[in-house]
């Protein structure tokens, strides 16, 4: 049975596991950008509420030119924690895939506040490019446009591998230490391949002519309804 001192040594150690888990990703955190099979911030974080009216963007160019480098934004604007406070932490990540799900490019920071990486485990993660924050908090977190924002750049694949997505989470948070309160977004934006955008089937004659019957016969029956 233990003593009134190794129980409270016990639960001082827990006390600081717990609180060293809640605060561990304060100067950022890879691999939660929302990229299958990536999970996002709300795996730890509350999700955002439908009411909040944070808005989290990625800029950058519509069309990319193979190995070419291009400034990427990540701004999370207008967001306020769960209980409608004005955060005091924010912190975000960011990837690229290509339409194969397989890492796109390569990220590089643009200044303190961005660490980058390029993944090597586990193996679902091999080759995928992160950016991440480093500490930012009231006083230190990089603005763009007068909201929390982070810039980095992105040097496009040697080759055309299509479409590119960028997967980004960010966390507004209310700095208590834990992961209760805060609220975290979620979002993708794609650039177009410079061979460009897959093109859509055509439908064909056939297939034109069965979906105008149907469309008809839609219309007939519609019609031919008594009235109630």
């Amino acid at each position: 049975m233990l003593t009134r001192t190794a129980r409270s040594l016990s639960l001082a150690i827990l006390a600081f596991l717990i609180s060293a888990s809640a605060g561990a990703h304060s100067t950022g955190r890879y691999f939660t950008s929302g990229a299958p099979p990536e999970p996002k911030c709300d795996s730890c974080h509350a999700a955002a509420a439908p009411g909040n009216p944070g808005t989290l963007s990625v800029l950058a160019p519509p069309v990319y030119t193979p190995g070419a480098t291009y400034e990427i934004q990540v701004t999370l604007t207008g967001a306020h924690d769960q209980l409608g406070a004005a955060p005091v932490r924010w912190g975000f990540d960011i990837t690229a895939l290509d339409i194969a799900t397989q890492g796109a490019g390569t990220f590089a920071p643009r200044g303190p506040e961005v660490q980058t990486i390029l993944g090597t485990l586990p193996p679902a993660y091999a080759g995928r490019p992160h950016g991440t924050h480093t500490s930012c908090a009231i006083g230190s977190c990089p603005q763009i446009g007068g909201s929390p924002g982070w810039s980095l750049d992105w040097t496009a694949p040697a080759v055309d591998v299509g479409d590119i997505v960028f997967y980004a989470t960010a966390n507004a948070a209310n700095g208590n230490g834990f992961s209760t309160g805060d609220a975290a977004f979620s979002t993708t934006q794609q650039m177009i391949s410079p061979s460009g955008p897959s093109p859509v089937p055509s439908l064909g004659w056939p297939a034109v002519f069965v979906l105008a019957a149907t469309i008809g016969i839609t219309a007939l029956r519609v019609q031919s309804r008594p009235a109630r």
